[in-house]
């Protein structure tokens, strides 16, 4: 068994986690490491189908009606189903979006916003035991530049053309925006990416050669 390294790609939605995801793990195999890549919520397995229905507004309730410790235990629940027997072989397991996403989106709609945050850390790492990421690479971005980038998005199966109801709504993006960065000051194991510069989105190229860069910093890579 190898001693494999968890890397998490986080942001609003929008950031171009997408682009990054793709970037580090080329980068990664181009010097001989092994990947294997997850994306979460795995919206075509039997959780992420109903999790779909709540980001689309298309169950009974939606996503952002349903009580934060409700909403984190379905997606904490997709996490579990889906790596249930995971053994690491590969050196680094890259994933797009994690347990931070949980966090952040449902510790925003409570005042007593770290007791839940606190609270979904403990149920997914200590009682559901799913691994603890080494690294959480938080990709930040102002709200007008994601909110541009998700228009180009196009058709998503779960949602068609529409946005989910976290996308659409740009008080839940500002703040969740802003608990990223207070979690980064939080908790010792994310890293900050500024992917703004002079009010403008940097390109693609430079800010992956940040992410290297604070990778290496940390012995990452």
């Amino acid at each position: 068994m190898v001693t494999q390294k968890i890397i998490a790609l986080e942001g609003i939605d929008g950031s171009g986690k997408t682009v990054q995801f793709k970037y580090l793990c080329e980068h990664l195999k181009q010097t001989g490491a092994s990947v294997k890549t997850m994306d979460f919520p795995v919206y075509d397995g039997f959780i992420g189908q109903e999790i779909g229905m709540f980001l689309s507004n298309s169950a009974n309730v939606s996503a952002n009606e349903m009580d934060s410790k409700s909403m984190a235990l379905w997606f904490a629940t997709d996490r579990l189903v889906n790596m249930q027997g995971y053994e690491p072989k590969e050196d680094y397991l890259i994933i797009n979006r994690y347990t931070l996403s949980n966090v952040v989106y449902q510790s925003i709609r409570q005042e007593n916003k770290w007791e839940i945050a606190d609270w979904i850390f403990q149920l997914e790492h200590e009682i559901l035991n799913i691994p603890k990421a080494d690294a959480y690479i938080f990709f930040d971005v102002d709200e007008g530049s994601a909110k541009s980038n998700l228009s180009k998005k196009g058709k998503r199966d779960y949602l068609g053309d529409k946005k989910d109801v976290y996308e659409d709504s740009k008080f839940i993006q500002q703040q969740a925006r802003n608990m990223y960065i207070e979690c980064a000051n939080r908790y010792g194991n994310i890293i900050v990416i500024q992917c703004m510069e002079n009010g403008v989105m940097k390109s693609a190229t430079k800010i992956s050669k940040q992410v290297i860069a604070e990778l290496k910093s940390r012995n990452l890579i």
